[in-house]
Formats: structure tokens, sequence, C-alpha cells
């Protein structure tokens, strides 16, 4: 009997795998057209069309941000003039540049003219309002301190605008303590620079280099190098003591070149003030000091009465 299932099992078995082998061969068939793979091609995906809403942000509240409004000042289109005439050191100067600005609360609006052969200029037809009015001629003429005035809406307002020559070197000086104090050490910063006038009449100083020294009559004693050599900002300082009261002169010497490569030379008279003579030391006298004797107490008197004792 075990014979006899074990030839049932084999029967069995052959039967299963020739059914396997049947199987796979007609798979193999079908997926022939495809190679020997067995996931197939993915199917081509069908054209999507992607469609954004736009979303309605009227709802949604933004926070505030500090700021200011910022309003065009006119000055043309009114009634009032302004005119002058620019001089300078030589007199009338022709083809300066005048610049009025009409100030309104923080804004401004501005206006120019150039002047004429004899430097005179006129401005027609502005509008009134508070001014500030300026003169400049490039390279060496500028007017740093404008005229500030208020004019009616039908005025007219003649100035005579002085500008100033600014070219060459210049030399500028200050001292600390100020003033000095006799036999009392003091700090003297010199700074040298060339100045110029730009396009648009700002005065600019452009520093120099140079060896310099301080010579003059004055009754000084310098505690520090002298010669020395200015620094990059074109500044020079000495450690310097006045020896008397007054006006002590006081100049420097300079040899050097400008940015521009022009060499600098000559002596320059500082504006130094009459040294101080301090007060003399003040010594307060001697402090007595009197201690009294405490208040005396009042005497104290005792009286003793005598006792009588009576016997009945």
């Amino acid at each position: 009997m075990i014979a006899g299932r074990r030839g049932h099992r084999r029967g069995t078995t052959a039967r299963a795998l020739a059914g396997a082998a049947l199987g796979l061969a007609a798979l193999a068939g079908a997926c022939g057209s495809h190679g020997m793979g067995l996931i197939p091609p993915p199917k081509q995906a069908a054209d999507l069309t992607s469609t954004t809403e736009q979303q309605d942000l009227t709802g949604v509240g933004l926070s505030g941000v500090s700021g200011r409004t910022t309003t065009t000042v006119q000055v043309q289109g009114g009634a009032a003039t302004l005119n002058g005439s620019v001089q300078g050191p030589d007199g009338p100067v022709a083809g300066a540049m005048v610049h009025a600005e009409r100030v309104v609360g923080d804004g401004f609006g501005s206006a120019e003219v150039a002047t004429g052969p004899d430097g005179s200029w006129q401005l027609p037809g502005v509008r009134g309002g508070r001014y500030r009015v300026r003169a400049w001629r490039a390279p060496d003429l500028a007017l740093v301190n404008p005229n500030v005035f208020f004019m009616g809406a039908s005025d007219t307002k003649s100035m005579t605008l002085r500008v100033d020559r600014y070219t060459g070197p210049a030399v500028a000086s200050s001292i600390a303590p100020n003033p000095p104090l006799v036999e009392s050490p003091a700090n003297l910063v010199v700074t040298l620079g060339t100045r110029t006038v730009d396009d648009r009449g700002v005065v600019r100083t452009a520093p120099i280099t140079a060896t310099v020294q301080l010579t003059g009559p004055g009754a000084w004693t310098v505690g520090t190098p002298n010669p020395t050599t200015t620094t990059g900002a074109g500044r020079a300082s000495w450690e310097i003591t006045c020896q008397q009261g007054g006006t002590n002169p006081l100049s420097v010497d300079v040899s050097g070149t400008a940015a521009d490569g022009t060499p600098v030379t000559g002596s320059f008279p500082l504006d130094v003030p009459p040294c101080a003579v301090p007060p003399p030391p003040t010594t307060a006298p001697p402090s007595t000091t009197t201690t009294s004797p405490p208040p005396s107490l009042p005497a104290t008197t005792t009286t003793t009465r005598p006792r009588t004792t009576t016997t009945r």
C-alpha cells in the first residue's frame, strides 16, 4: 500500500508540472511582442490642463507702513519777481548761477538762472512764500550762506548776492584749551587743504600732503617734533606752551603737494587766541574752632524735715 501511494503522488506531481509548463508557454507567447519583460509599458497619459483660480484677497488687511507724503513744490506760475546782481571780490560776476528755492514745510522746489555780462539776473513769474537764494561760479566763487526771506504773492524782491573766493591752499587751526594758559601745555591742530567750488556751488576741500613747521615771533615752546608731516587727512598736531600773556603770533611753513599734484609752499598765519594768565592760587586762612562748654545744670536743693512722733 505504501508503494501504491508513492506512485499516485508521483503521477499527481508530474501532471502539475506539465500544467505549469503549459501556462508559462502561453504567457511567453502573449508577451512575445514585448520582449522578455514581464511589466507592460506604461500607457501614454492624456494631456492635462492645469487651471489656477485667482484668490480674492480684498478682505485681507495689511499693516500700516510709516512714512510721509511727498508733494512737489511749485516755483513758477505766480505774480512775484526775484531779481538782483551777483558781486565778487573783483566786482560784478558774469556767468554765475543763481539758485532760488521755494520752501513749503519739509519740501522745496527750485529754479535757476545765469547772470548776464553785468552780473544781473531776474526770475519773473514766481510764487510767493519762503525762499532760500544763493549763487556760485565754478570753480572759484560761492555764497555758502544763502539769503533767506519771505515775499508776498505779488512782491518784487531785489537783492545783491556777494560771493567769496574759494581756491588755492587753505589753513585752519584749533587749540585746546581755548584760550591757552601761560606756562600750561596746549594741543594745536592745523588742517591743510586746497579748495574748489563744484558745479552745484558746494565748496570742496582736498587734503595737502606736506612737511610743516611752526614759526613766529611769539613766546612759544614746542614739546613735540617740529617740523612734522601731515596725515592723509592733511592734519598736523603739536603740543605747545605759551610763555607770556597776551597776543603771541604763530605761523606754519608748508612745503608739500596738493591732491592734483600742484606744489604748495609758503608761510600761513594761524588764528590763535591771546594767551591768558591763570589767576593766582588762593590760600584760605586757617580755620579756628571754638568749643563752648556745655551749659551748667541748675543746683538741686534737698530739704529734710524732722519727723515728730507722739505717744498716747
